[in-house]
């Protein structure tokens, strides 16, 4: 009887391959976000659990939505028991519709959330024809 060779070198350098695209993938999506929209208005949460506001800098670049964390310094050095909390520079870019790209924005930040709200830009009427 032939053995069957279960740990295929192929296979495992497919795996570490996938692994490290996914692994890409996800640094990607840091910080957690959230994107919806209440009362037509598009909402999107930032996670920024230790950033002060002064570090994070929000911008709209055509239909881009841009925020980006810099972490300036200034906390005390910790020697962990346990770590799981990351807080590395980051920047996000969301592709917003066109509709918002015009809008008002109202950014807040509280217990470690930023909230951007934009308000649709106005919208013209319809115009009867006489």
């Amino acid at each position: 009887m032939e053995k069957l060779d279960i740990f295929d070198l192929d296979s495992i350098q497919e795996f570490i391959k996938n692994g490290k695209e996914k692994a890409k993938e996800m640094v990607s999506l840091y910080p957690y976000t959230n994107i919806g929209t209440f009362n037509e208005n598009l909402i999107v949460e930032i996670n920024v659990a230790g950033f002060a506001r002064e570090e994070i800098e929000i911008e709209l670049i055509g239909n881009k939505l841009i925020v980006e964390g810099k972490l300036t310094g200034g906390r005390a050095p910790l020697e962990y028991v346990q770590k799981e909390l990351t807080v590395r520079d980051f920047k996000r870019v969301i592709v917003i519709n066109d509709l918002y790209i015009n809008g008002d924005i109202i950014a807040t930040m509280s217990n470690g959330i930023l909230t951007i709200n934009i308000e649709p830009q106005e919208t013209r009427t319809r115009i009867k024809i006489s």
